[in-house]
């Protein structure tokens, strides 16, 4: 019945709500990320999915081939690294669900927890929508808040963000799966399309304040790719581990003298 998109730990959250809500599995679409790094056995074996439950390559035409081809009435979606083409999005066969960690329309796009926390905001949004054919633009279904405390880091948000996104779909996939939610169309106001970040967007100089540093690298911590900056000697200094304030001024004394 259903398709799930994601990367491995996106798939996993949404496989476990699934199970606990009786939801047939027809297949799933990893991250190009994952598909070419990983081969089908470790991604099967890191998700824990049915054997013979297919892997689906993140490409249009294999996707739009499974959905006509075999009895799938919804998608979901979470933490997936390929749009969509409009072939599939609006297919009348699939209605296709976004989970989408970000307020809309403000944070559209790709890495949004990290912007969010670069720009030092104070909370962050959730949001569930219906997937058309650009990107975050879909009429929303469900949308709550999170506090940004001053020491979360992506990670730590991250992890809260998927307590709140597990808990929500839970309540929510069995209304959506019998189309029973109403949508909200999404406002144009204060719209904002985000790319994904490089790793040279990480980098500042001492020209920066403490604050806009602190918030640099505690958005950047690993896995992803770390603040970075070039010491007094010309080489580049990657941080990609939490750093508080104290030692942020230290480390300006330092380079700065």
């Amino acid at each position: 019945m259903a398709i799930i998109f994601g990367d491995l730990e996106g798939i996993e959250l949404v496989l476990s709500v699934c199970k606990k809500s009786q939801v047939q599995i027809e297949a799933i679409v990893p991250s190009k990320k994952n598909w070419s790094v990983f081969d089908e056995n470790h991604i099967r074996n890191k998700i824990n999915i049915n054997p013979y439950t297919p892997i689906i390559a993140p490409e249009t035409k294999a996707i739009f081939d499974f959905i006509n081809t075999h009895n799938i009435s919804v998608g979901i979606i979470n933490s997936f690294d390929f749009i969509l083409d409009a072939c599939i999005v609006e297919n009348s066969k699939i209605r296709i669900l976004n989970l989408h960690g970000g307020k809309l329309p403000e944070y559209r796009g790709a890495n949004v927890l990290n912007w969010a926390i670069i720009r030092g905001e104070k909370e962050i949004g959730v949001t569930f929508h219906l997937v058309d054919r650009l990107v975050d633009t879909g009429p929303i279904i469900f949308e709550s808040k999170l506090k940004i405390y001053n020491d979360d880091t992506a990670l730590t948000l991250q992890k809260r963000m998927a307590v709140e996104i597990e808990d929500k779909l839970y309540k929510l996939l069995p209304l959506f799966i019998e189309n029973k939610l109403l949508y909200k169309k999404q406002s144009t106001i204060n719209a904002r399309n985000h790319n994904k970040r490089r790793p040279e967007d990480g980098l500042f100089d001492w020209t920066f304040s403490d604050e806009e540093i602190y918030n640099l690298i505690r958005g950047l911590v690993h896995p992803w790719l770390g603040a970075r900056y070039y010491n007094k000697n010309g080489k580049l200094i990657v941080i990609d581990q939490f750093m508080a304030m104290e030692d942020i001024k230290s480390l300006r004394t330092l380079e700065c003298t």
